[in-house]
């Protein structure tokens, strides 16, 4: 339910000054009732997009999952939350791929009735990039050290642990499963 209130104005005054990428979706087409400053760029879109049915606004989405869960949620009235979801979006006059953290709130009239959508987003991107990039780089070591038919191990002097890998213990004759210590 808006704030009756606070009081439309006010509402929406909060919604803009705040960081975080929040959006307000009215009606079973998803019409852009409020949109904040973060929440339009991470769309790459002006302030024109409001007052539109999102996927009019946003084109890039028809075929994506996002508004059929927004559909779910407005039936349904339960909250989604999504972790780390793909999304393409028309960015700087490219289509460009992102990854959201987001949530979908049925937003309530006083009757109980679902009338709305409230959006939070927050962009991940650079997190998963970086992880991905990670995993890349584990498993190109990982298929180096497998090749060369090598071991590797870590010392960890405070502890006086060396933590072995598998081949590392056969090429030192150590068998099993059992920790090798550091003395």
């Amino acid at each position: 339910m808006l704030p009756n209130k606070l009081g439309l104005d006010n509402f929406s005054s909060l919604v803009d000054a705040s960081p975080m990428p929040t959006a307000i979706y009215i009606g079973k087409d998803m019409m852009i009732s409020i949109a904040n400053q973060s929440m339009l760029q991470l769309w790459g879109k002006s302030k024109s997009v409001i007052g539109f049915p999102l996927l009019q606004a946003i084109p890039e989405l028809i075929g994506q999952p996002f508004f059929d869960i927004l559909t779910e949620v407005f039936i349904s009235g339960k909250t989604y939350e999504a972790k780390e979801d793909p999304a393409d979006l028309i960015v700087d006059g490219l289509l460009q791929r992102f990854y959201f953290t987001f949530t979908y709130k049925a937003i309530r009239d006083d009757a109980g009735d679902v009338i709305g959508i409230f959006n939070t987003a927050t962009d991940v991107t650079e997190l998963v990039t970086a992880r991905k990039l990670v995993d890349e780089t584990r498993q190109r070591l990982s298929f180096a050290l497998s090749s060369a038919k090598v071991g590797t191990w870590d010392l960890d002097p405070l502890n006086n642990h060396v933590e072995w890998d598998e081949r590392c213990k056969v090429l030192f004759g150590f068998m099993g499963n059992s920790d090798v210590v550091y003395e």
